[in-house]
């Protein structure tokens, strides 16, 4: 950093082609929070991101909210990019675990960022914290990963195994049916799993009470509704038999105002939330983690699941802060939700040695990723734009996990190819889908097994280990993933052009999830390559040769299709 800059209070050590500032706290000894800052110029940026970002990508102000970060919600790293998809500054904090609120904003008088950070002094380890910084001019997407990396690196985490089944395609039952669902219903949408590859189905809220109205009063006690499943393990045995991986959705904070164990835990509480009426179990309390561990583990057992889809952990906070209270054997509660993770992770994987185990966002942080092997965006119903902004997230942010969509849906009379854009703004990541499959029309039935066959088939190059999502400003307009054979491109939004030279290997798929035919290629030197298009549904509609020149080339694609180039060598 220059003479212009500022951190404060940091001394700095070199490490490769980073800065590492090594924090001295030894001004404030006898402070309850320990801060500090870090001040530089705007120069060449005008964008910011960080993990818990939504849509907003514009530089803050100075009296925007704190970004809080800790175990279960988001990870401490902001990034600073241009208008070409560059960094020109990432900052990184060496803690995930402990709450940290940091203030980013744009100071006025001196036209500089300001990035204040605050957290408990009883937080900092021995190793104290650390703060890295990246101003190497990368891509986005890959100043983000070097950024991982190091926090992975620093903090030691190993990330869960991953089951080759957690990469399947899955059908989820929540939109589709939410707490309807029943034994009879699940077994009819099973018919038609594999003509879509749909190998894997997670039976969501629902299951567990007859109530339908969508709130928690009866969470907690996590017991199968016999109306509903009157033979619950026998209906697993019956999809198990055709190959399919049967998780179950569980909220393990809430126990409801209703639920028999209600009056055992009414004390053991973080609060009470009135709109779902529910408690959040407070897991400092030796026997909540206990009951809760438990309690999923039996479920594992008894049903033989393939695996669990964990929500809402990211409840897990504090209204107002408590030192210590009778009974707790932890007193800090990211100590606890750790704890209880572990013991929950641990106690599955002996049921289960290759358990799948879903999270989602806002929770997926370094940590998270040591005990769960699946990572879903987060709710966003019809929404195909955000499920391709979190499925580029987290891909960058969580190295080894299997990265899902948000589970996708459509009206029914929605035209075909803007259907598609449900799935093509998936195509990055295992797709989820919650749609009566009966009742779909014939042309969104072709175009879905079309989509859902090509994902899995080329699923080798789509979750492949070069990844970029570019232009996040944009809301990742551009998303492309290679190996050596073959590179898949994602077009998001119309009159892009495509540097066909970066992403360019023997074969490329580029695949139009824009509102127009156009797209242009940017090529260095001349090629000669074999063209197959194809239209939302798969259909071919042109085979030909192109000869591209130095320059940009216009090229058609079908809204919601794909072309397919093979290169020719002469």
């Amino acid at each position: 950093m220059t003479k212009e800059e500022i951190i404060l209070p940091f001394r700095s050590s070199v490490e490769t082609d980073a800065q590492v500032y090594e924090l001295d706290f030894s001004s404030q000894e006898n402070e309850e929070y320990i801060s500090g800052t870090v001040q530089f110029p705007i120069l060449g940026f005008s964008h910011f991101w960080h993990p818990a970002s939504e849509y907003d990508y514009a530089l803050p102000t100075a009296w925007s909210e704190p970004i809080v970060t800790k175990v279960n919600d988001s990870m401490p790293i902001f990034t600073f990019f241009d208008e070409s998809n560059r960094n020109r500054r990432t900052l990184v904090f060496s803690d995930s675990i402990h709450k940290i609120k940091t203030v980013v904003g744009v100071h006025e008088e001196t036209a500089t960022i300001t990035c204040s950070f605050q957290m408990k002094r009883e937080d900092l380890g021995e190793q104290g914290l650390q703060l890295y910084v990246l101003d190497e001019p990368l891509s986005f997407s890959q100043a983000v990963i070097k950024a991982r990396n190091w926090l992975y690196v620093k903090e030691g985490i190993q990330s869960f195994s991953v089951p080759n089944a957690a990469k399947k395609n899955v059908y989820s039952t929540w939109y589709s049916y939410h707490q309807l669902i029943s034994s009879e219903q699940l077994a009819y949408e099973a018919k038609k799993f594999s003509e879509y590859n749909l190998q894997t189905v997670i039976v969501d809220d629902g299951w567990q009470t007859d109530d339908a109205s969508r709130r928690y009063s009866y969470a907690g006690d996590w017991e199968i509704s016999k109306k509903k499943f009157p033979e619950m393990k026998k209906s697993i045995e019956a999809l198990q038999k055709d190959k399919l991986n049967y998780l179950l959705w569980i909220s393990l904070p809430y126990v409801g105002m209703k639920s028999k164990h209600w009056a055992e835990f009414k004390e053991k509480f973080l609060y009470i939330d009135t709109f779902q009426k529910a408690g959040i179990l407070d897991p400092r309390f030796p026997e909540v983690r206990e009951y809760l561990v438990n309690k999923t583990v039996q479920l594992v057992r008894e049903l033989n699941l393939n695996g669990v889809k964990i929500d809402f952990l990211d409840v897990f906070k504090e209204v107002e802060e408590k030192t210590s209270v009778d009974g707790w054997d932890i007193d800090r509660l990211e100590g606890a939700i750790q704890q209880f993770l572990i013991e929950l992770s641990e106690g599955l994987k002996k049921q289960n040695s290759e358990i799948l185990i879903e999270f989602r966002e806002d929770y997926f942080g370094p940590f998270m990723n040591q005990v769960g092997n699946i990572f879903r965006v987060k709710d966003c119903p019809n929404n195909y734009t955000r499920n391709r902004m979190g499925i580029a997230k987290l891909r960058l942010l969580c190295p080894a996990a299997a990265i899902h969509s948000d589970m996708i849906m459509w009206h029914p009379k929605e035209d075909t190819a803007f259907a598609a854009k449900q799935v093509l703004n998936c195509l990055f990541s295992i797709p989820q889908v919650s749609m009566k499959l009966h009742e779909l029309a014939p042309e969104h039935q072709e175009m879905l097994e079309f989509w859902l066959t090509y994902i899995q088939f080329n699923q080798e190059v789509l979750l492949g280990s070069s990844f970029e999502a570019c232009y996040p400003q944009n809301q990742f307009s551009q998303i492309w993933s290679k190996n050596e054979k073959k590179t898949i491109v994602g077009i998001y939004q119309m009159n892009q052009v495509i540097d066909f030279d970066e992403v360019l290997t023997p074969e490329s798929d580029l695949v139009n999830a824009s509102d127009a035919e156009l797209v242009l290629l940017q090529v260095e030197k001349k090629r000669r390559m074999e063209a197959v298009v194809r239209d939302c549904r798969g259909k071919v509609v042109e085979h030909r040769m192109y000869e591209f020149e130095p320059g940009v080339t216009e090229i058609r694609i079908p809204v919601s299709g794909l072309i397919q180039l093979k290169e020719k060598r002469t």
